[in-house]
């Protein structure tokens, strides 16, 4: 790190430290080090370590693009949210947490707006239902943690968790609008997850047709959705049908003055990115794709039943895979 960013780095962490906190003192006891090596990096003689920027970013909630903005505009921070030192449902749990608290300043945002790029049903949409919320708790754990080898009906969703999920499901009541730019064939990659879970025996008869089910009643709410253009919460929605492939979930999100994208690279554990710049130019990409898609929601009635017929007819297909 050179020294003009160095310094940079300094006045910006010590901005946030609590009124009447001395810089040399915390730093010794919240990074553990010597009176001697507190001084050094106050001094700009050694840098902080990335570890070091990280924890203190989270103690002092501040965003680390934040302190090297200014003076490395060709550097962004990516959050990769990796937990894989916690027990499974602690690492679950923390996802989730940072998931809500990517979108928490929309709680006091009259004008919080979710714009989703997606291939299948996201977080906000499985959440509401036992199963699939299931089915992604178990999804996200053999992607994180465990190879293949625990069965679907093994797993136990404890309070904790579904306190997690309650928590996520209220973010929507902070949403003035959610536009949705979504695949012709939505709900296709999510069934070929269930069957291919299904062909290796991890999930049961009894849970397929309870997936199934639950599928059906996700595809029934979108559908109200797109008809009426809003949610009971008074959230408007957009959906708008891609006649482009949708090759990855991506969203971007802004409320206030703040703003956050999200990519995910797996269909459980997306990639936060914080960088005003970054986030812009996420945003931009998401309007002009606007442009090859075809608003269905509350208009084009006919090419909305089609692809409310079409998602169920893929829904259908998982009855065909019992034994």
């Amino acid at each position: 790190m050179d020294k003009q960013l160095n310094k940079a780095v300094i006045q910006g962490i010590t901005g946030y430290l609590p009124d009447g906190v001395k810089p040399l003192e915390y730093f010794m006891k919240f990074l553990d080090i010597s009176k001697e090596a507190s001084y050094r990096r106050l001094r700009g003689e050694i840098a902080f370590s990335f570890d070091e920027l990280v924890k203190l970013a989270q103690e002092l909630n501040f965003s680390i693009d934040n302190v090297l903005d200014e003076h490395s505009n060709d550097r962004i921070v990516v959050d990769l949210n990796t937990t894989i030192n916690a027990d499974v449902e602690t690492g679950f749990i923390n996802a989730i947490k940072e998931n809500c608290g990517s979108l928490k300043q929309a709680e006091h945002s009259k004008q919080g707006e979710l714009t989703a790029l997606i291939n299948r049903p996201d977080l906000f949409f499985l959440v509401r239902f036992e199963y699939l919320f299931k089915l992604y708790y178990y999804k996200w754990m053999l992607h994180t943690y465990s190879p293949i080898d625990r069965h679907f009906s093994d797993v136990v969703m404890t309070p904790a968790i579904l306190d997690a999920g309650f928590r996520f499901r209220a973010i929507e009541n902070s949403l003035y609008r959610c536009s949705y730019i979504i695949n012709r064939n939505l709900f296709e990659p999510i069934v070929r997850e269930i069957y291919y879970l299904y062909s290796l025996n991890l999930i049961s008869d009894e849970d397929l047709l309870l997936l199934k089910a639950e599928l059906i009643r996700l595809l029934d709410d979108i559908s109200i959705l797109m008809q009426r253009g809003h949610s009971p919460s008074g959230c408007t929605f957009d959906f708008y049908l891609s006649i482009l492939n949708v090759e990855t979930n991506v969203a971007y999100a802004s409320f206030n003055e703040e703003s956050v994208s999200q990519y995910w690279f797996s269909s459980v554990n997306p990639v936060y990115i914080y960088h005003p710049d970054s986030c812009a130019m996420n945003k931009k990409w998401m309007e002009a794709m606007k442009k090859f898609t075809v608003l269905i929601s509350q208009s084009n009635e006919a090419l909305q039943a089609k692809f409310v017929k079409e998602q169920r007819a893929y829904i259908e297909q998982i009855t065909h895979a019992i034994h």
